[in-house]
């Protein structure tokens, strides 16, 4: 039996209802997004690290003698082989845990590949539940989940493979004018590669099939909106002047040009489609409260589209108290609250106005904070709202070199605000290592009698019962839980005062209650997940404390840091990796070097190669797998290719396309 790329994973042997729930939370549901989903990078068992060389804490081959073979019982009954071993470098133990058979085949004398991820364990270098590889390969490792593991995704991916029609997804008068090889080919290679030299030509098809979608889509939305002219919006200089003038702030260089390039394209009748690409706290909520004020002056209404209640909820009071005196009545709408809309002005809501119940006549202006989280498809709805389409003003809080920005978003124009507000001191940015953590005690209390707030950041909610078990074996490195980390300092530090927590998995009700609360400054330290990465505006906040800070992107590592130094107070943010040393260390250190947001995007791209995407899901940037964001040269030829393809009128495989774009389904 052959399936299709749209068939559903369940039918795929081996896939049961746990498995298929594991899969759908990767958003693996279907056989184009098991095919899709590719290794994260690869070992070559046939180049093994001597063991004196291997580094801690990531997956790696290593070829050794067995020198020795002994098993244990833990107290609670697991079962554990530990095997001592070496090269020519060195020694070092590999432990099984639960797999009695494999002290059976570990003959002392022979001689294995062990691919795996080695730690320091009591002083001893360690490889714990590695793979055991008979004969040299490539081996290709996935992202995983406690539910779903790398092996599980090589079998699925294997009989996807074996039993799907592959048909060609590029046009094929491009595909040959670029010597690409085909669609099939490249799946083939990308997922079972015989030696590394092969992977090239697979990434040179994906990274050119998924950028040459991506422009395909956002040209074609540009088109149909060029089409149409935009809503003519009067304005009264004089009056814009003094809402200005009554802001409680002087506006920056940056944001009176903004605002004064938005609202002459809207007074000459042209379709605004504009994008604010600016740093943490370079004031683009107040671009987009200006513009809004303009609208309403001339009769239309705006929707201010943001991701979370608590930045609706932030937004709404805070455009409200800024345009009071402009006369412009603010209203909300969320899941949890709806405003009666009949007399507002600006709307500013969550994904509920994206629902059919919501109506608003007279709508002149869509404003989209964080333009990333939202697609074309819902763009489109909004400006479904007036008979005539509607401006779009979009911002994002991550800064995209310019050169970038102007190629990926061909739909928009881009206006870049670099300065930030006068009297904003740069937050100060440390790396403190484990042995230096009494630093972050003193830091914390320093602030705490000065009556300022702390933020705590960890990248897990809570331990499962079987990751703590295995820890206890050093099988993994501890990693920071909000849960936990709470119970910690309230028991060891309660000098601090009023420590709560927050995470995605509360209720929204919960979350803006705590959140409330602390902009109150009714809480003193604030433990919580990256849920907080976006709108949260707490000025008395003065430290961030970011624990394992080598598991979060730098993009959102630059995001978390800009939850503080809203104030006027000198304000910190605290990196505390896992490990003193690695890679990770070296990432860390752009941040301490680099204030503005722009500096750190420019390293971060830098720092990324073909298929290394940490932390691109929340960076404003589109996840490419295997194109380079760096390589300008190569995005402005395939979108050259896209433009000249689509003017051409031949419509050839596009269609196609739509079966298997990880792109286009992201933008929708």
């Amino acid at each position: 039996m052959r399936y299709q790329l749209t068939d559903s994973v369940r039918l795929i042997p081996g896939v049961g209802p746990k498995l298929l729930e594991g899969l759908e939370r990767m958003e693996i549901r279907t056989f184009s997004d098991i095919i899709g989903w590719y290794p994260r990078r690869y070992i070559d068992g046939s180049r093994p690290t001597p063991v004196a060389q291997l580094p801690k804490g990531m997956t790696s081959a290593v070829r050794v003698t067995i020198i020795s073979v002994n098993s244990h019982r833990t107290p609670s009954r697991m079962q554990f082989v530990d095997a001592r071993c070496a090269d020519e470098s060195g020694e070092i133990t590999v432990r099984w845990f639960n797999q009695p058979y494999v002290q059976k085949k570990l003959e002392v004398g022979s001689e294995w590949i062990f691919i795996g991820s080695a730690e320091i364990f009591r002083g001893n270098l360690q490889m714990v539940n590695p793979r055991i590889v008979e004969e040299p390969e490539v081996i290709p490792l996935y992202s995983q989940t406690s539910t779903v593991s790398t092996n599980a995704l090589r079998g699925f991916i294997k009989f996807a493979l074996d039993n799907c029609d592959l048909s060609e997804h590029l046009p094929t008068s491009i595909r040959e004018r670029e010597g690409l090889i085909s669609f099939a080919e490249a799946m083939d290679i990308i997922h079972r590669p015989k030696q590394m030299d092969d992977l090239l030509e697979a990434q040179r098809y994906i990274a050119f099939q998924e950028t040459f979608e991506f422009f395909v889509s956002i040209l074609q939305s540009r088109g149909t909106e060029d089409a149409q002219a935009g809503i003519p919006m009067s304005v009264d200089l004089e009056w814009l002047k003094r809402v200005v003038e009554s802001l409680p702030f002087e506006l920056t260089a940056g944001q009176k040009r903004v605002v004064w390039d938005a609202v002459q394209e809207m007074t000459e009748g042209k379709l605004m489609t504009r994008l604010i690409n600016g740093d943490v706290g370079s004031g683009k909520t107040v671009i987009a409260a200006l513009v809004a004020a303009v609208v309403a002056r001339a009769g239309f209404r705006t929707v201010l589209l943001v991701p979370t209640e608590i930045l609706a909820k932030q937004h709404s009071q805070s455009i409200a108290a800024l345009l009071q005196t402009a006369g412009v009545r603010v209203a909300l709408y969320t899941a949890a609250q709806k405003d009666d809309l009949k007399d507002a002005d600006l709307v500013v809501g969550t994904h509920a106005v994206l629902q059919e119940k919501f109506e608003l006549d007279r709508v002149g202006l869509v404003v989209i904070d964080e333009q990333h989280r939202f697609g074309v498809r819902q763009r489109a709805i909004l400006r479904d709202l007036s008979e005539q389409v509607p401006h779009l003003l979009s911002m994002t809080a991550t800064p995209i070199p310019r050169t970038l920005a102007l190629v990926l978003f061909a739909d928009l124009t881009v206006s870049v605000l670099r300065e930030k507000p006068k009297n904003r001191l740069p937050v100060d940015t440390q790396i403190i290592y484990p042995r230096e953590r009494a630093q972050i005690h003193q830091r914390v209390m320093s602030e705490l009698q000065q009556g300022h707030q702390i933020f705590v950041l960890c990248p897990l909610i809570e331990e499962k019962p079987d990751e703590e078990e295995l820890r206890l074996f050093d099988v993994e490195k501890e990693k920071k839980t909000v849960i936990k980390e709470a119970e910690r300092l309230r028991t060891e530090h309660p000098e601090y005062g009023v420590i709560e927590v927050i995470h995605g998995k509360m209720k929204p009700a919960e979350k803006r209650d705590v959140m409330e609360r602390m902009a109150r400054g009714e809480v003193n330290m604030l433990v919580a997940t990256s849920v907080i990465e976006v709108g949260v505006d707490v000025p008395n906040a003065t430290v961030m404390v970011i624990e394992n800070a080598e598991q979060f992107g730098l993009a959102q590592l630059h995001q978390l840091r800009g939850r503080v130094g809203r104030g006027l107070a000198q304000s910190y943010c605290l990196l505390c990796p896992s490990h003193p040393g690695g890679p990770a260390i070296d990432r860390l250190r752009v941040l301490v070097d680099h204030d503005s947001g722009f500096d750190v995007a420019e390293e971060d791209l830098a720092l990324r190669g073909p298929g290394d995407i940490t932390g691109l899901a929340q960076s404003g940037l589109p996840s490419f797998r295997m194109a380079r964001l760096t390589d300008i040269d190569f995005l402005q030829h395939v979108k050259d290719v896209a433009q000249e393809y689509l003017s051409s009128g031949n419509k050839e495989a596009l269609e196609g396309m739509s079966d298997y774009s990880h792109i286009k389904a992201s933008l929708e």
